[in-house]
């Protein structure tokens, strides 16, 4: 949390995903619409957001006001969490900041060149192009109910306390989830939106999920589509299953290390494991994490070439030397 001081009193709002309410949740996603669709620049998405928020009624005030903007603004470029930046280079590539240093690195991904100082790192970054895009990778389902024409649904649970990460997801609607997702990264249809959604907050009541999916407003089909979005990224970039999604294809479709993400409930009962469908997401990426790793072991104990290992299992050298 962040606190902030107006004349003699002390306000304290939300400073990551993860602290946000079901409302301020959607109120950001509501600025984050019209920053999407050109309403309005990355300041004027943090200014809405954090207006909304301090309940400030913007629309009464005087726009001549200036001193009145300059604190808004002020106290909204304070809130850094939901955006980052990604620049590019002249052919496009979206990484060219790989070669500086991670401290150089992870200022630039915060705050733009001409806010940072006269340096040659940041001169040189200053070359390139550059936009916001959303900073979003996090465990924790921000919308557990959804409210459509009046009615609460009530979704999945997804929640860190201290180390630990917690779910009501079973494997097999983790996997219908990622399927929807997958398909509407490809195509942007909301017939696998919708798809996505009633896997996550309707899997109980197919009587109703046509009819209600159709009524959700953007800002929740957004905000369940971007909450998805981050817990997939939390689960494939800051956790030990990384190492899952990291693995390079496989030609060889009769490895089980290579198979689809939808194969591996077969593969894992193929192997003796029962009912993994309605087993909790995580100890069925547990099961799929010692696999791998009891593969590479099985490998090595015959004697098998560390390069040989990395192409049966995908797996890079390190992550190889890691494990054994």
């Amino acid at each position: 949390m962040r606190e902030l001081n107006f004349g003699k009193n002390t306000y304290t709002f939300p400073d990551t995903w993860e602290e946000l309410n079901r409302e301020q949740y959607l109120m950001l996603i509501d600025a984050v619409l019209d920053y999407q669709a050109g309403l309005t620049n990355a300041l004027g998405c943090r200014a809405t957001w954090f207006c909304n928020i301090a309940g400030i009624d913007t629309k009464r005030r005087d726009n001549k006001n200036d001193q009145f903007w300059e604190n808004i603004y002020r106290a909204s470029e304070l809130f850094r969490f939901f955006f980052e930046l990604e620049y590019t280079n002249a052919k496009g590539e979206v990484k060219p900041l790989d070669k500086l240093p991670r401290e150089i690195r992870e200022k630039l991904r915060k705050y733009p060149p001409n806010e940072l100082p006269d340096e040659p790192e940041y001169q040189w970054a200053a070359k390139l192009n550059h936009r916001y895009v959303i900073d979003g990778v996090f465990p924790k389902n921000l919308l557990p109910e959804i409210n459509i024409k009046g009615h609460f649904y009530p979704g999945y649970h997804f929640h860190r306390t201290g180390s630990l990460v917690e779910t009501s997801l079973t494997a097999g609607q983790f996997i219908s989830a990622v399927t929807a997702y997958n398909a509407y990264v490809q195509d942007n249809s909301n017939e696998h939106l919708d798809k996505l959604i009633q896997v996550l907050y309707f899997k109980d009541k197919p009587a109703v999920v046509a009819k209600a999916v159709n009524y959700a407003s953007n800002r929740v089909k957004f905000g369940i589509l971007l909450n998805f979005q981050a817990i997939l990224a939390f689960l494939m970039n800051k956790t030990r299953y990384s190492i899952i999604w990291s693995r390079k294809e496989n030609e060889d479709a009769k490895n089980k290390l290579s198979i689809g993400i939808a194969d591996t409930v077969y593969s894992l009962e193929k192997d003796g494991y029962e009912n993994i469908e309605n087993a909790n997401l995580f100890k069925y990426l547990d099961l799929l994490l010692k696999n791998i790793i009891d593969s590479v072991h099985m490998l090595n104990e015959n004697e098998v070439d560390i390069g040989e290992i990395s192409e049966k299992t995908g797996l890079t050298i390190n992550q190889i030397k890691k494990i054994i």
